[in-house]
């Protein structure tokens, strides 16, 4: 079962601008269309994933793409970008429901002709039915996405999140650059070829991405 997350994780150091940097900010995202910042300090917040598959096709040479159904997420991510303090939370859904879905990207990896595993190359996970609180609006419908690489091998599965992008209500954020320690998931295989010329199917569930102190 997913962890509980607690919705109203308060940012760590709120970061404040000039006021004349803070309203030539907001002109020009008045007239640009949808407001967009970048976050500007360290977050704090957990994503959690259950059942997150991959099927890794080993006799795929380049430009190997992961085709599997959605996934189980819940979680929460908090801070405070050039327009003000953020919160972005969301639950698992029931339970036979998803609200994960991905686009994965790998290079399959064998030893001696044994199936090990694979590198992740650049790839996204997109979380629906989120809901954020930011620049002084609550409860909009959002969508957080996060780019990644990573490596899977028997038994586990280490996803390196460089990015991840929050969009609801009209606003972006972006929050990129950070460090944080990659993430901590159990892959269990339900399948097993024979040496490196099949498809091995895995399904890998747990911390997907940890910032700041949770």
């Amino acid at each position: 079962m997913l962890r509980a997350f607690n919705a109203a994780v308060r940012p760590r150091s709120p970061w404040r601008l000039p006021r004349t940097l803070a309203v030539i900010t907001a002109a020009a995202a008045m007239l640009t269309g949808p407001l967009t910042a970048e976050a500007a300090q360290a977050q704090t917040g957990s994503v959690e994933v259950d059942g997150l598959a991959f099927a890794i096709d080993y006799t795929c040479l380049s430009t190997c793409q992961n085709f599997a159904p959605g996934a189980m997420s819940s979680g929460s991510i908090s801070g405070t970008d050039t327009l003000g303090p953020f919160t972005v939370a969301w639950a698992a859904p029931p339970v036979g429901a998803t609200n994960l879905t991905q686009s994965i990207f790998y290079s399959p990896t064998c030893d001696a002709g044994v199936a090990t595993g694979a590198f992740i190359t650049s790839s996204t996970v997109s979380i629906s039915g989120a809901l954020l609180t930011y620049n002084s609006s609550t409860n909009m419908a959002a969508t957080v996405t996060l780019t990644f690489t990573g490596q899977l091998v028997e038994g586990a599965f280490v996803p390196f999140t460089s990015q991840v992008v929050i969009s609801g209500g009209g606003y972006t954020i972006t929050v990129q650059g950070f460090t944080s320690p990659p993430g901590d998931m159990v892959a269990a295989s339900s399948s097993s070829p024979a040496g490196c010329s099949g498809t091995r199917d895995y399904t890998a569930s747990g911390v997907f991405l940890t910032l700041g102190d949770t």
